[in-house]
């Protein structure tokens, strides 16, 4: 079951026209960078995963409750995970299912990579 007061967060503004409203069935959706907050370069590993966690502690992430919806730059994304990994044992995400047409939870446990 859904927990209402979950929230999904997309780390990003998307730079196309893509619908991700059907993610609302977990949780009110969230930007953790809006369109005018400008950021540094995820090339910056070291400053771009201190801002994103900063960002995520700001919007007070209950890793627990809380998804990370997997939508945008593949690099974006993937540098954003690892972070998010690094920072916290346990998080949900949200992947799209093509063929069923929705998004689907999926627990990521850092202990099942060790």
């Amino acid at each position: 079951m859904v927990n209402k007061s979950s929230r999904v967060f997309i780390i990003e503004p998307l730079r196309r026209e893509l619908n991700i409203s059907s993610a609302r069935i977990y949780g009110h959706l969230t930007y953790i960078f809006d369109n005018d907050v400008r950021r540094c370069s995820v090339f910056k590993h070291k400053e771009y995963g201190h801002a994103l966690l900063e960002r995520l502690r700001g919007h007070a992430f209950k890793p627990e409750h809380d998804y990370i919806v997997i939508v945008g730059t593949m690099l974006t994304v993937a540098m954003s995970i690892i972070v998010i990994a690094q920072a916290y044992t346990q998080f949900n995400i949200l992947l799209f299912n093509s063929i069923e047409n929705k998004y689907v939870p999926k627990q990521i446990n850092g202990t099942d990579w060790k």
